[in-house]
């Protein structure tokens, strides 16, 4: 208790202490969740019932209606304890007060709504508040009331990590509201009233505003109302065709209600989430294309690309990284907290707890550092070896064990693990081959079989239960490890299905094909063995979002009661989705969760109240955009490596690259020698070991050795690195050394300087530590020994490591397997083999002057240009080309551009041929998979041009078609030469085989399902065209069609998805779990009553739960756990996994430093009228009007509303954007005139030139009349003004900066992407331009032209309705034509290659990539937080450089170097001024003698990277100051080895110039010593002359 509580109540009050006893009590906290539950039952038995909406007259008739009451009597206890709190807490004013908590807030928040909802229904009103009651988001302080267990602390962690990490987004979520104004404002003004546009039924087109009749299946978008033939949109048929009287007409208004369009600002905001959700987003898209221009479309593609897949990617990384960071400090002070409580001062030391307490121990209480977790490391082995020799010599020889331990052992057991993984394998393999339709006699053999594996499997549980020690414990309290957890699935999966045997439930034992990724023993670090373990240790964080995430739902799903149960609207539109009941309501939120039909739902429920617009929204964004995201975070937090671990995982990847960079040149001659001697050991039959090889290539022995002397040489380099000096914990000196890529930490009490002795001058009666370690197996790239000769030191208290230190030298020697050769001699001696000749076609020699002057061409930039001409002209040909049968006006040119192309680059072959050699020299052609591309292109372009000819009469339109469909390949010609794509390739293709397993593990998931679902619904997805019939044996004759009243030929139709094989289930789940129309599939399940027989409307119910699990299990869960892995993976090949939180920070923030260059000062001028200008400019309210100016502008244009031209408000528009211009024009003048001294300064700066863009053109169409060309024109000026916000707003202008530097890697992402569905475009065009329409498959989305199918195929990779496409064109007789010529039928197995293939590869994996992109762009640059640097303290470095260098030159001076640094301040300079007041003399000293050394260091770098004659430049200096602050660690390995050097050279090159300096000023002052005695000397010779002549007098001799 703090404070004093409702002003009268003070701190020691004892009526107070005692009600803050009650309410804080275990007993209360139980008592408020009995409360919460209870009242969480009654509002849904009150929203199901329709009680809540029910008027109330009198208390009398609130006590018949037990629910009411209940909810009264809550709410009443809700108050009592909400008060309690208040007494006991005070109510505000200090930070433990009532308010302080969001808990208590929301409490407070239930309380008010409640009694207000209450008093309404008194007074008789029906409105929404009188429905809508809050009390279930009590469910989170329900579980806040169950904090003793972990799982319920984790759920209310993950509930406050997502508060904090979104509050740190603010600027991610301003620059969002700036682009969406900016795409809502363009959106209005291009498409305000084009979705009013369709074709209706009407006599003619003088009559559509009279009469009509509207057209509604299909609804037919049109382009102009005036019905004439011209190029906008589409043209209703009554224009061109007399015979049809359909004529375009604006009356027929909007669709969905009037609630889809683009009329007005909110609901052009509603069309844009919608479109960036990505659900539906075509049925806009189209129907825009349809009413305006097919260029329209380029408007939702921008906004997708933007909105869906970088600014929401931008934030849910940032969600993710904040959450991560949150979840690591919180799992920390869990064992933290779980080690006091449950061990006191004892220690498991087989526990990451234990191990978590040491490290702080050893560190002092401070964190971890390598030093302590290396400590750590070596005590907890040393104390667990010590526990293992204990518990072996615990059992006397020759007494057995127990039974228990015996069976445990047993089971343990490689063997038996194998035996199980076996058993497993073969019954999902026998299940898998189960179909409906097999015989009686096959299934009897099935049956038998399976039911000899699931008595195995019961016998295996057993066995496991009864060796499980303490298991009964674990779980009664609730701590089970993943083995327990593992082991009760298995119980209950068997259980489940052991009642097969009695005729009941359904055999699941496929369930358990995970036990067959589980790793026996510790899996080889980052193998895929070791990610599935991580993965596996990942479930119980996942359960815990499971958790949170079904309390959302259920939260919504009451809340969506009160809104619309029981209130629907009837009829055929109504969705099939409802809120009547708790479990229906709860299937609507989670199939919304999914991202798939939501839209169909809010729509249907805006009928009932405008309150579905704000629920749907909210619940999208918090479900989709951050929970389900959170997925990727945890699997993400389990996959990170520890910071020793990734000190290891670089230094080993530091010495490969190296020697891959050094021995690169002649990859080729390597491999060419590696198969040569590969094949001469396969016909000996002999292996291939080491000896061997080199014994038969003296070119492979040769470059063996440079290789060897490269990786010494480089791990000499780290191990010197990482050699550490500490003084932490108790003072004593401590060393990490890496032995093996393996930290070891010596730990001794300070020796005498014997250590100085070369080992062969030490005593050999003296002891020696040896620090000896053999190469393992799985790390064979490192092979070296580490031995530390060091005398023995004495004894070391008891749990530390013995080995010798010194405060001022130690020696540490590197002894190597095999002692390493000069690189460079063996590299200079070594001979190629025979067949390896240095003459290209055996011709040209290298050192002859045309391959060199052959080489200087190729790489000229000329020459690269023209080639990139080349490639584009043949993307342009493909782009001309159209199918086979179709007639091209184009086709000559077509061809002669194909002649062209393939004439260039077979010249650019025959030099690149010339220049390398083919094949058999150093470094042939064929030495580079990307001229192997460009080989394999090359000969597609020669048969393009040559089949033609060569083939005459026999070239028919199937040789066509196929050179047609090779022909998109020409893009990768690109790739072949963008040296950033041509590594993002590389890093793919690394990644996708690691991530194999995890892939693996999906797969016979999906196995597992689909393996259940030919059970339960294998031959049910059949039904008759005849509602009326059955089954199928009543499915035959004729019946009367109601619709139509026409005789109909009844027929059993099959779905086009279905389960009966393993193949067509595989095939059905891969598109539930894609989530594009999954619940077309689900309602099907619902709707079955068995094979052969009619489906019934929810006959089966309960199959809900078979794809809902299916979706948490394959979509939620597998899918995005291969989206982590492969971003963790990837990360890990591009580095940045591999980085520590420093490192991060420092590569962010160098990113950004090195981006910044140096901004012209302001200069005031000297008088006059430009002076005033400069004064109002830069004075500091002119940023807040400039803002405020455009932020009521954006505010004025945003109530535009179509149609509403003459209006008042649109009168004041008009006139305020007259003031507006003005303003904006006045404003440019002023900055052009307060430019100093030259004009053109006002240029420099890129915002300038953008606000002079916008004023002049806003001001040249300004008064435009609506509609015409100058209006139009001007419609993009008055758009981007609100970007301005981001120029006067310093925090959004940082972090646009911050985002503009991750666009490179971005459009390299992209440009995969666009090569990708170029190929696929191109082969769509050719094979699928002539099957028939169908139910998605129309006029707007086709295959008929490039455009179309390209447009198609990005709607693909937005999986919206990639399942219909694919369907439609599996279209095959009778429901087509196939005749000998032009065939209108589909390639049902093609179709199938086709889309999954895409769709695997662009949704799964460029996806993914872009994701992973945006990840390696998104931490601290973009995030709120308090690091030590911050981009606006790079900003700030900016700001106090342009004082010193106002002419941005990029240099000052070294004699400014300290004003500067006493300028720019903290961070980045050290600043111990008005700090050291209250300290000690001796503190103060010691802070000032620090500060000096500092400036000495940033003095003597600053010198060092001086341009004569220039100065310092800006970024070196900003790149020190930042290096310097954050320190070493905050460097990656690489980088901190050659900073290391830099430095070592820099304090070699001072050690100089101090040397210089006093050698000169000895020097100098010798001679001045010398001088002033000669001068003496000449002045006592003068003074001795002068008395020798005492009459002459002169004024030199007034001295003397």
């Amino acid at each position: 208790m703090a404070g004093t509580s409702l002003w009268a109540f003070g701190p020691r009050s004892r009526a107070r202490a005692v009600v803050f006893r009650v309410v804080h009590s275990q007993t209360m906290e139980y008592v408020i969740l009995a409360l919460i539950i209870t009242h969480f039952a009654a509002l849904v038995l009150l929203a199901s019932s329709g009680e809540s909406s029910r008027v109330i007259s009198s208390v009398a008739e609130l006590t018949r209606s037990p629910l009411r009451a209940l909810d009264v009597a809550v709410t009443c206890a809700y108050t009592v304890e909400a008060a309690a709190r208040i007494f006991a807490l005070g109510f505000i004013g200090h930070k433990h007060a009532y308010m302080a908590s969001v808990y208590n807030q929301v409490d407070l928040v239930i309380v008010v709504a409640s009694w207000m909802s209450t008093a309404l229904q008194f007074r008789g009103s029906d409105s929404l508040m009188t429905r809508v009651r809050f009390g279930q988001l009590r469910l989170f302080r329900g579980v806040h009331a169950l904090k003793r267990f972990k799982l319920a602390t984790s759920v209310v962690f993950i509930a406050e990590s997502l508060q904090k990490s979104i509050s740190l987004l603010r600027d991610v979520a301003g620059i969002t509201v700036v682009c969406a104004v900016f795409y809502a404002l363009m959106g209005m003004g291009i498409f305000g009233g084009s979705l009013r546009r369709r074709c209706v039924e009407t006599a003619n087109s003088s009559t559509v505003e009279l009469f009509y009749t509207a057209v509604s299946d299909p609804e037919l978008f049109c382009g102009d109302v005036s019905n004439v033939l011209n190029h906008k949109g589409y043209v209703c048929p009554g224009v061109y065709d007399s015979n049809s009287s359909l004529f375009c007409s604006d009356m027929v208004g909007n669709p969905q209600h009037g609630y889809q369009s683009f009329d007005s600002f909110g609901s052009t905001l509603l069309v844009m989430f919608q479109t960036i959700t990505i659900e539906a987003w075509q049925e806009v898209m189209f129907p825009i294309v349809n009413a305006e221009y097919k260029a329209s479309a380029a408007y939702f593609v921008t906004l997708i690309i933007i909105g869906t897949y970088f600014i929401v990617s931008v934030f849910v990384a940032g969600v993710s990284g904040v959450f991560l960071r949150l979840r690591k400090e919180h799992q920390l002070m869990l064992r933290s907290a779980s080690s006091a409580r449950n061990n006191g001062d004892s220690e498991d030391l087989e526990s990451e707890i234990a191990v978590r307490k040491l490290i702080r121990r050893l560190n002092g209480g401070t964190g971890e550092s390598f030093n302590s977790v290396a400590e750590a490391a070596m005590l907890r082995k040393r104390l667990l070896e010590e526990d293992a020799c204990e518990e072996t010599t615990a059992i006397p020889s020759g007494v057995a064990q127990p039974k228990r331990d015996r069976l445990s052992a047993f089971i343990n057991n490689a063997q038996f693990d194998r035996l199980i993984k076996f058993c497993i394998a073969a019954n999902i393999s026998v299940m898998a081959m189960y179909r409906f339709d097999l015989s009686i006699a096959y299934k009897q053999y099935i049956a038998f079989i399976e039911g000899f594996f699931l008595s195995a499997f019961m016998l295996e549980i057993i066995l496991r239960g009864f060796a499980a020690k303490h298991i009964a414990r674990r779980i009664a309290t609730f701590k089970l490890s993943n083995e327990d957890a593992m082991l009760i699935f298995d119980a209950v999966v068997v259980g489940v299905s052991a009642m097969v045997i009695w005729g009941k439930g359904m055999n699941l034992t496929s369930l358990r094909i995970p036990r067959l990724f589980k790793t026996f023993g510790a899996a080889k670090p980052r193998s895929g063995a070791d990610t599935i373990h991580r993965v596996f240790r990942s479930l119980g964080s996942l359960f815990s979002l499971f958790l949170f995430y079904v309390a959302v739902l259920a939260m919504y799903a009451v809340l969506g009661m009160q809104l619309f149960a029981n209130r629907g609207v009837s009829g055929d539109d109504a969705p099939r989705l409802n809120y009547d009941t708790f479990p229906q309501a709860m299937l609507a939120v989670f199939v919304t969760s999914t991202g798939e039909g939501w839209t169909e739902l809010m729509y249907h429920g805006v009928q009932i109240t405008e309150a579905a617009i704000p629920f749907y929204i909210s619940f999208f964004i918090l479900v989709n955009y951050i929970i389900l995201n959170l997925v990727i975070a945890v699997v993400l937090e389990n996959l990170e490596l520890r910071d020793v671990e990734k000190t290891i995982v670089q230094s080993r990847e530091l010495v490969k690259r190296t020697v891959k960079s050094t021995m690169r040149n002649r990859r080729f001659v390597d491999l060419m020698e590696r198969a040569r001697v590969k094949s001469i050991l396969t016909l000996r039959g002999r292996r291939w070991t080491t000896e061997r090889v080199h014994r038969l290539s003296p070119w492979l022995a040769s470059r063996w050795e440079v290789e060897s002397g490269i990786a010494k040489a480089v791990e000499e380099e780290i191990a010197e690195s990482l050699l550490v000096r500490s003084k932490e914990g108790t003072g004593e000196n401590t060393t990490l050394v890496m032995c093996e890529s393996t930290f070891v930490h010596m730990k001794t009490p300070a020796i005498d300087a014997r250590v100085d002795m070369a080992p062969a001058e030490v005593s050999s009666t003296e002891d020696f530590l040896v620090c000896s370690k053999s190469v393992r197996a799985h790390d064979p790239e490192i092979g070296a020994r580490v031995e530390m000769i060091l005398p023995s030191a004495p004894k070391a208290p008891s749990g530390m490591v013995h080995g010798a230190d010194s405060d001022d030298v130690r020696k540490v020697k590197l002894i190597f397997d095999d002692a390493a050769s000069d690189a460079s001699d063996l590299a200079s001696s070594a001979v190629l083999p025979w067949y390896i000749t240095d003459k290209s076609l055996w011709i040209f020699p290298s050192s002859g002057e045309v391959r060199k002057r052959i080489k200087r061409m190729l790489h000229s930039n000329i020459y690269e240009r023209v080639s990139f001409i080349v490639v584009m002209m043949s993307i342009i040909a493909v782009l001309a080309t159209k199918p086979v049968d179709q007639e091209n006006r184009l086709q000559m040119q077509v061809d002669a551009v194909n002649f062209a192309v393939c004439g260039f680059f077979l010249f650019d072959f025959a030099l690149n041929v010339t220049a390398h050699g083919f094949m058999l020299t150093p470094s042939p052609f064929l030495g580079r998979i990307w001229n192997l591309l460009d080989l394999g292109i090359l000969v597609i372009d020669v048969m393009i041009v040559g089949c033609p000819i060569i083939l005459g009469a026999s070239y028919t339109r199937y040789w066509r078609r196929a050179f047609n469909m090779a022909a998109p390949v020409r893009p990768v010609r690109i790739m072949t030469r963008v040296k950033s794509m041509q590594r993002l390739v590389k890093s793919l293709a690394v990644t996708l085989p690691t991530i194999g397993s995890i892939i693996m593990l999906t797969g016979g998931m999906f196995l597992a399902f689909a393996v259940i679902g030919i059970r339960e619904y294998g031959g049910t997805f059949y039904s008759c065209n005849d509602a009326t019939v059955s089954s199928k044996l009543q499915c035959v004759g004729t019946f009367v069609d109601i619709g139509g009243g026409d005789i109909v030929v009844r027929k059993w139709y099959r779905n086009l998805f279905e389960f009966d094989w393993i193949g067509s289930a595989m095939l059905t789940l891969l598109e539930t779990a894609s989530l594009d129309g999954w619940t077309e599939v689900m309602f099907a399940a619902m709707d079955k009553t068995g094979v052969d027989l009619q489906p019934q409307f929810e006959r089966n119910w309960s199959a809900s739960f078979y794809f809902v699990a299916f979706i948490l299990l394959g979509s939620f869960l597998m899918i995005r756990t291969i989206i982590g892995v492969f971003i963790h993976h990837f990360g890990m090949i591009s580095g940045r996994k591999l980085l520590t939180e420093r490192q991060k920070l420092w590569h962010d923030m160098h990113k950004v430093a090195v981006s910044l260059k140096p901004i012209r000062a302001k200069v005031k001028p000297p008088r006059g009228i430009r002076r005033y200008c400069f004064a109002i400019v830069n004075h500091e309210k002119y940023r807040s009007f400039v803002l405020l100016s455009v932020s009521l502008n954006a505010a004025l244009m945003a109530t535009e509303r179509y149609g509403d031209n003459g209006t008042l408000l649109a009168r004041v528009r008009a006139m305020s954007e007259m003031c507006f211009v003005s303003i904006y024009s006045v404003e440019v003048l002023l900055q052009v005139a307060a430019a100093y001294p030259r004009v053109n300064y006002y240029f420099s700066n890129k915002w300038n030139a953008f606000e002079l863009f916008l004023a002049a053109g806003s001001a040249a169409t300004l008064r435009s009349k609506s509609g015409s060309v100058r209006d139009q024109i001007g419609r993009p000026f008055r758009f981007l003004r609100v970007f301005r916000v981001i120029r006067h707003v310093q925090s959004l202008q940082i972090l646009a900066n911050t985002l503009v530097l991750a666009v490179p890697s971005i459009l390299s992402v992209m440009g995969l992407m666009l090569i990708w569905m170029f190929m696929y475009a191109g082969i769509g065009t050719q094979v699928f331009s002539n099957v028939k329409y169908g139910v998605a498959l129309n006029k707007d989305a086709n295959f008929q032209s490039f455009t179309s199918s390209f447009l198609l195929l990005f709607q693909v990779v937005t999986g919206e309705g990639w399942r219909q496409y694919m369907y439609d064109l599996m279209v095959n007789e009778p429901y087509c034509v196939d005749v000998a010529g032009p065939s209108d039928c589909g390639f049902p197995d093609g179709a199938v290659l086709y889309f999954v293939t895409y769709v695997i590869a662009m949704g799964y994996v460029f996806t993914n990539l872009f994701v992973a992109s945006i990840l390696d762009h998104v931490t601290f640059g973009v995030l709120r937080e308090s690091a030590v640097v911050t981009p606006k303290h790079l900003y700030d470095f900016q700001e106090a450089w342009s004082l010193h260098d106002p002419n941005a030159t990029g240099f000052i001076g070294v004699h400014r170097l300290g004003e500067f640094l006493r300028d720019l301040g903290t961070p980045l300079a050290v600043d111990v001024t008005g700090k050291l007041a209250n300290k000690s003399k001796i503190f103060r000293d010691q802070a000032m003698h620090a500060a000096s050394l500092w400036r000495r260091r940033i003095a003597y770098e600053a010198i060092v990277v001086r341009e004569p004659g220039r100065g310092v430049p800006f970024t070196q200096l900003l790149e020190s100051l930042l290096a310097t602050k954050l320190g070493a660690s905050a460097l990656a390995l690489e980088a901190r080895l050659t900073r290391r050097r830099r430095l070592r050279d820099i304090d070699h090159w001072a050690a100089a110039v101090v040397t210089q300096a006093h050698v000169r000023g000895f020097i100098v002052r010798r001679r001045l010593r010398i001088e002033r005695s000669r001068l003496k000397a000449l002045d006592a010779a003068r003074c001795a002359t002068r008395a020798s002549r005492p009459g002459e007098v002169t004024h030199w001799d007034l001295d003397c």
